[in-house]
């Protein structure tokens, strides 16, 4: 099925790993799906998850962020006082 061609290139494209996406019709909330198994569903939302909060701590730590801001002008003034003081 091209719904199962789509969904192996994706994964072999952009997951690190083997993933056994195991399609099949399943029950969902808006009626019977073709989709993935929930085993699968778990591996790939867990890595998505992981992969935000990454991309979301580079970004802090880039200063792109008002938290990240914050903490880059504390530690700025931090050493300006540092060096001030020498």
């Amino acid at each position: 099925m091209l719904v199962q061609a789509i969904d192996h290139a994706v994964a072999t494209a952009y997951y690190p790993g083997d993933l056994a996406l195991a399609h099949g019709f399943r029950e969902t909330p808006q009626g019977l799906r073709f989709t993935i198994s929930e085993a699968g569903q778990c591996e790939v939302l867990g890595w998505l998850l992981a992969l935000n909060h990454d991309r979301s701590e580079e970004e802090v730590r880039a200063g792109l962020h008002e938290r990240g801001r914050r903490e880059n002008e504390v530690e700025s003034a931090k050493r300006a006082k540092r060096q001030g003081s020498r």
